[in-house]
């Protein structure tokens, strides 16, 4: 017969590993003396966690007020992740729990669903975690004021590399966030930014991370600025950037890929634009050759809006051919065009077919009108599939 109690102690905490420790803790405690023991081990990594998936009744702040007193505060130097999901259940939790300087190993938090004040008033307390390296943090209700407030408070986090921060509605918050100084910089390495925001901002803020290698933007939109002042921003190890730009100019853009770029070898840029110098592939190719000369991937998708009548820009056939010139083939980024009733979008990708159109079937049309004028002939259609009656996928090979 197999008991667990046979098992090493090194998988047993493996085991552990998939369990919340409160579940641990009120499983095993008393049970035996090598759980025990187990329990009490210096080694033992405690992971909480508080979720919808907990089945918290009235009692439900009795209950917490047993796990705090009983399995978290007792071992809160174990703690290494605090990992907390809904409104209801965190405002509950730091109603009994202060998380401060004594969780000395606590390297990882997730706060989901939270008001911005009450989130920069647990930042207060964050500040004393010695070994916190990830933050992430869900944003319900916000006051436009305290957004920035938030990010020069994070940017004080001395273990911090990893910070995620979310704004659940779709509106643009100004940071009004000034450069950094020399004493304000972060050490923060990953940054992930999932709210709107204007691009001026973006680059001030960009500032207090010298040491950034990554960063993903959700949505950045043009600012009240003419430019920017394109002053190189010190981000010697800033490799992979993924943008989403709504109402950017190309030449805005191009000035903030001067002060970031230098050392960039993954770019993914999604575009809402009517700028189409975005679709002009010879200056990408001179961007990427003199500012991007280390970049291996390019991913790109220019988001064309699409009219009622599918009219297509003469523009737009000029430039198809342009990408594919030795400088792209060489580097396998193929370029791509889809159309629904929404959008006609552009796109550069690492892989692929060289040119893909996924049309309605009623406007098969466009696509003759699209290799017609194209400067580099394509061969004749090699396979096309309805899907659905709605739609038809079009491939072309060279």
């Amino acid at each position: 017969m197999f008991e667990i109690e046979n098992l090493t102690n090194e998988l047993i905490y493996e085991i552990f590993d998939y369990f919340d420790s409160c579940d641990i803790y009120q499983s095993f405690s008393n049970l035996n003396t090598h759980f025990e023991n187990l329990l009490l081990n210096p080694c033992l990594q405690l992971r909480i966690c508080f979720d919808i998936t907990y089945e918290f009744d009235v009692d439900t702040e009795l209950k917490m007020v047993k796990y705090y007193e009983e399995y978290i505060y007792p071992y809160r130097d174990k703690v290494i992740a605090l990992h907390l999901y809904e409104t209801f259940i965190i405002n509950k939790f730091f109603s009994i729990c202060t998380i401060d300087s004594s969780f000395t190993n606590l390297q990882s938090i997730i706060v989901n669903d939270i008001s911005s004040l009450k989130f920069a008033v647990l930042l207060f307390y964050f500040r004393g975690l010695p070994c916190l390296y990830s933050l992430t943090i869900v944003i319900n209700e916000t006051d436009e004021d305290e957004i920035g407030d938030i990010y020069r408070m994070t940017f004080q986090l001395s273990a911090l590399k990893y910070f995620k921060f979310e704004i659940s509605n779709r509106l643009t918050h100004y940071l009004d966030l000034p450069k950094a100084t020399p004493t304000e910089q972060s050490p923060i390495e990953y940054l992930s930014i999932r709210h709107h925001l204007t691009i001026d901002d973006l680059s001030d803020l960009l500032t207090y991370t010298p040491h950034l290698k990554h960063l993903n933007c959700m949505t950045c939109v043009q600012s009240n600025s003419l430019d920017l002042i394109a002053n190189p921003i010190p981000l010697k190890d800033l490799v992979h950037v993924s943008l989403s730009i709504d109402q950017i100019s190309f030449n805005i853009f191009e000035q903030f890929l001067l002060q970031i770029g230098s050392q960039l070898r993954v770019l993914s840029l999604a575009v809402y634009q009517s700028d189409f110098n975005y679709l002009d592939p010879i200056r990408w190719e001179n961007l990427i050759l003199k500012r991007m000369p280390h970049l291996q991937r390019f991913r790109f998708h220019f988001n064309e809006k699409n009219d009622d009548e599918f009219d297509v820009k003469p523009l737009t056939h000029s430039l198809i051919g342009g990408f594919h010139s030795p400088f792209w083939l060489d580097r396998r980024w193929f370029f791509r065009i889809s159309i629904d009733s929404h959008y006609v979008v552009h796109s550069i990708l690492p892989d692929g077919f060289d040119f893909l159109l996924q049309i309605d079937f009623i406007c098969l049309f466009f696509c003759r009108i699209c290799l017609e004028n194209s400067e580099e002939s394509l061969a004749l259609v090699d396979e096309a599939t309805m899907n659905d009656g709605a739609s038809m996928t079009i491939s072309f090979y060279r």
